[in-house]
């Protein structure tokens, strides 16, 4: 938790099962669009390897949301 304080976020953030700000924070979600931007936010900031995983309790929800995702970030 404290890499999480270096990044700013505090108690208030880590209350009630996390902030939007948190949530926000360490969750790309949205759209295709919205989901590639962040990624792409992070290899502008230096990131070389950008991890990706879909939430979902549904196994073949997460395949199909994954199948959607990777063409776009392969543009």
């Amino acid at each position: 938790m404290n890499n999480f304080r270096e990044m700013g976020f505090g108690d208030a953030d880590f209350a009630a099962g996390g902030s939007d700000r948190l949530v926000d924070g360490l969750v790309a979600w949205g759209d295709v669009d919205a989901i590639v931007e962040r990624v792409r936010r992070h290899h502008t900031a230096g990131a070389d390897h950008v991890a990706i995983q879909a939430v979902t309790p549904d196994p073949a929800r997460a395949l199909e949301e994954l199948q959607l995702l990777a063409p776009a970030l392969l543009t």
